[in-house]
């Protein structure tokens, strides 16, 4: 989006447990990037002269920094929601929220339904995660989202 010249077809993206930020500055391409710093020379160079051009820029600690060198890789043109869950296995126990930026926004699950224990793979099949959705895509037809229980890794 933000350097292909979409911003402009775009005016709200939703992220569902999507990583954004890991502690302060460092993103998920920094973690990629630094992963990536743990392989040895030959194999990173082995991976890079079989696997597809896109593929070795995607591993390419250069891509992730270029990715995010404005604006943490957000567009100022799109509005940014992350509907998440406190529980989020892969993500620390708290998900990785956007940065706070006048154009993101960041919601827990639980801080709507504290009954609501969706986790990663779970979150997609929460109700009260599909309302928040829904209400993010469309505000001008926002509806209060259910709260029910929902046990961990089973939403019912």
């Amino acid at each position: 989006i933000q350097y292909h010249g979409y911003a402009d077809k775009i005016d709200t993206m939703v992220l569902l447990s999507s990583p954004y930020q890991l502690s302060g500055d460092v993103s998920v391409g920094d973690l990629v990037s630094g992963l990536l710093g743990l392989l040895p020379d030959a194999v990173y160079q082995a991976v890079k002269d079989v696997a597809p051009v896109a593929f070795a820029e995607f591993l390419s600690p250069i891509y992730w920094r270029h990715l995010n060198a404005i604006n943490g890789g957000l567009s100022p043109a799109v509005k940014y929601v992350q509907v998440s869950s406190r529980f989020d296995e892969f993500y620390l126990l708290g998900g990785l929220p956007l940065p706070p930026l006048a154009n993101t926004s960041n919601f827990f699950v639980q801080d709507t339904c504290p009954v609501d224990f969706a986790t990663h793979f779970s979150i997609p099949y929460s109700r009260t995660a599909v309302a928040l959705v829904g209400n993010a895509l469309d505000p001008l037809h926002a509806v209060t989202p259910p709260c029910v229980f929902e046990p961990p890794f089973i939403s019912l």
